[in-house]
């Protein structure tokens, strides 16, 4: 098979052992079912308390590194019949390559790509079925947001501010949560930088003056904090009272995995409430019982969605799952 890195990738006919070295790789093995088979999984920035409720085999698990840092002797102990790595990161996964390891590469930094990866995944592990139910959902529900904000004209679109980790940064144009703000009719004030999170100045956001501000589930400050400082009483979005933050359950609603279409659902809400209406309590019920087995109340649904708190030790340094729960 062709990863989506352009690498010619032969694979055992029968693959019962799986590390990933990708932050989304162990979620897209949920989606298909196939997460008994991890051997070690990076699980990046998760509610590790849910993961243990998806399956036990998340209470164990080792760590075999990230991409940025493999941990090749781990990875030989686990001895996995398949590798999950990321698109870019060529030195870890030559690395892994070196030592005998299969590697498939996905990269799901952008809707389109994230859809590939698991179709990718989904021919190797022979869970194509598995792989197509979740791109079918993921494909009708950007289709339906999209039927209803194309009718928005240009001069009507809201204008959006993504504030990052700091209340001064925010994504360009090629990180996912642009992608997530284009899906769901907005616009992206700052589509003019590049390279991911970017510093900006507060005279900057006066200029781009957007009429929404977006945080991330993981951002330092509050709604009510930027509401109340004087120094972003300037900005139109601050004025109408226009502040919300991203949700998160599993992982926060911007990263690149299966979480992300309800990203994106609860933006186009918020957005054009006018336009678009989801039942979110039963479509977020719905989404987490049909791909993660997890049966959500509407209680907890509420808790998701309304909950202004900053994420707790979002950027907490992980050196193993397993020997994070007791």
């Amino acid at each position: 098979m062709t990863d989506l890195s352009g690498n010619e990738v032969s694979l055992p006919d029968s693959i019962e052992r799986i590390a990933t070295i990708e932050p989304v790789g162990y979620q897209f093995l949920i989606i298909m079912d196939e997460e008994d088979k991890l051997t070690g999984a990076c699980t990046g920035w998760a509610n590790r308390t849910l993961l243990k409720k998806i399956n036990p085999i998340f209470s164990k698990l080792p760590w075999p590194g990230d991409p940025n840092s493999v941990n090749l002797e781990e990875l030989l102990k686990e001895n996995p019949d398949l590798v999950i790595s990321k698109v870019g990161y060529d030195e870890s996964s030559q690395s892994m390559r070196d030592i005998g390891l299969d590697v498939v590469e996905i990269y799901p930094e952008n809707p389109e790509d994230l859809l590939k990866s698991l179709s990718l995944l989904g021919k190797a592990l022979d869970k194509e079925d598995k792989a197509s139910n979740y791109i079918s959902y993921f494909e009708k529900t950007l289709s339906q947001i999209r039927e209803k904000t194309e009718k928005i004209s240009e001069d009507d679109k809201k204008r959006i501010y993504l504030m990052g980790s700091s209340p001064l940064d925010t994504a360009g144009s090629d990180y996912y949560q642009h992608y997530m703000v284009t899906a769901a009719g907005g616009i992206n004030v700052a589509a003019d930088l590049t390279g991911g999170w970017n510093s900006v100045s507060l005279e900057e956001i006066y200029s781009l003056d957007p009429d929404v501000i977006i945080m991330m589930p993981y951002t330092s400050t509050n709604p009510e904090d930027i509401a109340k400082d004087p120094a972003w009483q300037k900005v139109n979005a601050v004025k109408n009272n226009q502040i919300y933050r991203l949700p998160e359950y599993i992982m926060a609603y911007d990263m690149p995995g299966p979480e992300s279409i309800l990203g994106i659902m609860w933006m186009a809400t918020i957005l054009y409430p006018d336009s678009v209406q989801y039942d979110l309590n039963e479509e977020f019920k719905a989404f987490y019982s049909a791909f993660y087995g997890l049966d959500v109340t509407n209680a907890d649904i509420d808790q998701i969605i309304t909950d202004q708190s900053k994420m707790q030790n979002f950027f907490e340094e992980i050196p193993g799952l397993g020997e994070k729960i007791n």
